[in-house]
């Protein structure tokens, strides 16, 4: 009687035309059973996509740490080549205003000035005392001397330029153009390396 009771065939879930509890038992355990794989698909579909989310992520992650290393990498090149390049426009500024001790204060205390003929070298001064010497000749000699960088370039711990050296002479101006490069040691400049001049072809005549 109780299992004809249609109260409690609805609690225990008995289909139309069943009697045994037992059935709906193990009915409802498959549908919880199919619950909990359903479920069970679900958290690992889940745990995929985030895996695979975090690892996006990760890889975008990397590449904008390796874009913005790269950047600062160029940003610190191109702030120290700046740097050398402004020391020598203030080496030579600081010739034209006959200022030796700010020369001085450029280079490095083993500072060499050398002149580049061919495959000769020769060491016209060596250290600051010499190249205080050298310049305080050089100025008397030829007062009207004025340098002019026409270009700058760095090239990693040196920097080349083209400077054109002017003066009067007896017959009126002159001026004659030389590539010199600039090499950088820790204390500032510690050689400078000018190649042969070439005199201006009107000037020469």
């Amino acid at each position: 009687v109780l299992i004809k009771s249609p109260l409690y065939r609805f609690k225990v879930g008995l289909h139309e035309g069943e009697t045994d509890p037992l059935a709906a038992t193990a009915r409802s355990g498959l549908f919880l059973t199919a619950i909990k794989i359903r479920i069970g698909r679900t958290s690992v579909a889940n745990l995929i996509r985030n895996f695979t989310v975090r690892r996006n992520l990760l890889i975008v992650a990397a590449v904008l740490m390796g874009l913005v290393a790269g950047v600062g990498a160029r940003y610190r090149t191109y702030t120290a080549n700046a740097m050398r390049e402004q020391q020598v426009r203030d080496f030579v500024a600081a010739f034209n205003a006959r200022d030796i001790d700010k020369m001085l204060d450029s280079v490095d205390d083993k500072i060499q000035w050398l002149n580049i003929d061919g495959a000769k070298i020769t060491i016209e001064t060596d250290g600051k005392a010499s190249l205080r010497a050298s310049m305080t000749s050089y100025f008397q000699s030829c007062p009207s001397c004025h340098s002019t960088l026409e270009w700058v370039q760095s090239a990693g711990s040196r920097v080349t330029a083209m400077e054109r050296a002017s003066w009067t002479g007896k017959n009126g101006p002159l001026s004659q153009a030389s590539l010199s490069v600039y090499e950088f040691g820790d204390k500032g400049i510690v050689r400078v390396y000018y190649f042969p001049a070439e005199r201006d072809k009107a000037a020469s005549k």
